[in-house]
């Protein structure tokens, strides 16, 4: 019996690739870690590395525990 694989095409714009840096990345960890930035802002600076690591948004909102 054959194997048939369907592959879904992406919906939406294409995205371009997020790049950051050794530098980006340590001041988004800096960010993330002070008492006192606002927890939104806290949690994009979680989410911008993975992203740019090629992580799906998918994987990444179920990983942080949140709703895309």
């Amino acid at each position: 019996m054959n194997n048939i694989v369907f592959l879904m095409a992406e919906r939406g714009r294409p995205r371009r690739p997020l790049v950051v840096t050794d530098e980006d990345r340590k001041a988004l960890e800096s960010l993330a870690r002070y008492h006192t930035t606002a927890q939104a802002v806290a949690l994009r600076t979680r989410i911008i590395p993975e992203s740019a690591d090629g992580t799906s948004n998918k994987d990444v909102a179920q990983w942080l525990a949140i709703w895309l």
